[in-house]
């Protein structure tokens, strides 16, 4: 499954190659302002410091971290509407942070709010020494893993749910659970991507990419828990993934590779034309 979804990621981004330009654009305009607007407030001068930080860095950091997750959910939206064949434009960006801005707003509070309160517990485990601190660190570590890896889903998972604030957080949290092994495939590879966007941003790789791998990973997952709603006998059996995305399967595997990988064309097209001469 896991090569499937990067190989239809990949497909997408050919097929949707300019529209990706401009989302990717505007992800990068938001990162920028993510960035820059809490460095900027640490300048103002007589600031009162936690940490030894000026708290206007945290206020700013906290601004700029809703407003990118505000415009990711918008981005999100008009990802989701590529697959549908609508083509992303200013109008559709904003319809999509009318629809989904409360709820990614909502989210990046909490997330921050829980961020500062996990930097807060690890001042506190500082004071701990030995076997206990050790056992007190990991534990926040994997506590801050699993809300980063929650939180990555969010943008596409809140656009597939219908129910209120608390009741996507919590559906959010049992597929994590299920999923966890998927989880990290995704963050994994969404670092991956992330890191290889300034390299190949011209080629449509950047934010857009990682919510459309985001996105396409989820939907297939998501197949299992409509497999199992009219199949409830089989619960706790293995899940018949080839057959759930036997259709995915079919679609990718119409496709050439080449279309990927362009350089095979002429690298089939050398052997074949050797292999003639031979003849």
């Amino acid at each position: 499954m896991f090569f499937l979804v990067l190989k239809k990621t990949a497909y997408f981004v050919i097929d949707h190659f300019r529209a990706l330009l401009f989302l990717n654009a505007i992800m990068i305009l938001s990162l920028v302002i993510a960035v820059f607007f809490p460095v900027l407030l640490i300048f103002i001068p007589l600031q009162i410091r936690f940490w030894d930080i000026p708290v206007l860095f945290f206020a700013g950091a906290a601004v700029g971290l809703a407003q990118f997750s505000v415009v990711s959910g918008a981005v999100a939206f008009l990802v989701r509407g590529l697959t549908e064949h609508k083509q992303p434009s200013l109008n559709g960006f904003f319809t999509g942070l009318k629809k989904t801005w409360k709820m990614n707003f909502a989210a990046a509070g909490l997330f921050w709010l829980a961020v500062i309160f996990i930097l807060a517990l690890f001042q506190f485990m500082g004071l701990l020494f030995g076997v206990l601190g050790i056992l007190a660190a990991s534990i926040l570590f994997w506590l801050f893993l699993s809300i980063l890896l929650c939180y990555q889903f969010f943008p596409s998972f809140q656009l597939r749910h219908s129910g209120k604030f608390f009741s996507l957080l919590r559906s959010l949290f049992y597929f994590h659970m299920d999923n966890t092994l998927f989880s990290l495939f995704t963050l994994g590879t969404n670092l991956l991507i992330a890191a290889a966007s300034p390299l190949l941003l011209c080629t449509g790789i950047g934010g857009a990419t990682m919510l459309a791998f985001t996105d396409i990973g989820l939907g297939m997952r998501l197949a299992k828990y409509d497999y199992l709603e009219t199949h409830p006998k089989d619960a706790g059996k293995p899940v018949p993934w080839d057959k759930l995305l036997s259709e995915e399967q079919k679609q990718m595997d119409s496709r050439a590779i080449e279309e990927i990988l362009p350089w095979l064309s002429g690298v089939g097209k050398t052997r074949n034309s050797s292999r003639g001469k031979k003849d």
